[in-house]
């Protein structure tokens, strides 16, 4: 089984997008004063009202796998029905993109892992570790080993519970990406 790292493809462009989550609401900042946590890999506290609404920084092409200034994983509907097939341990929320007060898209999810999984080989991956972080987590990760013994056998895309900012994918996921042409997603292949 060959497991990746799913990363924005448009990174390497200059001419990439960027999506900023904007939220009015003031029980959302009194409730979630540093932004709402979606990248932990766990179920959300508060009610999140929708649609959460992003604000676009330039009017370009948008891909399926939206960029965003703070990690939400923001997704069209194209690629939110093959996560729907993908994995059991998400929420989403409707959102919708703005650019200067316009509606640019409105079929769009903002996706939130309510479970992480533990699958980093730590003999074998090579990471840093934070003294203000939990002993299970780790707060940089130079090289990245995979224990596909631990890989959840329902689950083709999820966050690794280690450091949750990295979103795994198996190699039956990484196919269906390729086979309906879903724009903005880059795979590297992780070690096992």
């Amino acid at each position: 089984m060959k497991i990746y790292q799913m990363e924005y493809s448009c990174i390497s462009r200059e001419d990439h997008s960027t999506c900023t989550a904007v939220f009015d609401d003031p029980n959302i900042e009194k409730e979630y004063p540093a932004g709402i946590p979606f990248t932990l890999g766990e179920p959300l506290q508060a009610d999140i009202p929708t649609p959460i609404r992003f604000e676009l920084d330039k009017q370009l092409p948008l891909d399926d796998y939206l960029y965003t200034s703070n990690g939400e994983f923001l997704v069209t509907d194209k690629l939110f029905q093959l996560i729907k097939c993908s994995c059991n341990n998400f929420k989403s929320y409707e959102s919708e993109i703005i650019y200067k007060d316009k509606l640019v898209l409105t079929n769009c999810k903002t996706i939130n892992f309510e479970q992480s999984f533990s699958v980093m080989d730590w003999e074998k991956s090579n990471f840093e570790e934070d003294p203000d972080f939990p002993k299970e987590y780790v707060s940089h990760v130079r090289k990245l080993v995979i224990d596909t013994s631990k890989v959840p056998k329902d689950e083709h895309i999820f966050r690794l519970k280690e450091a949750s900012v990295y979103i795994l994918a198996t190699d039956k996921f990484k196919q269906l990406i390729e086979k309906e042409n879903i724009t903005g997603i880059s795979f590297i292949e992780l070690e096992q």
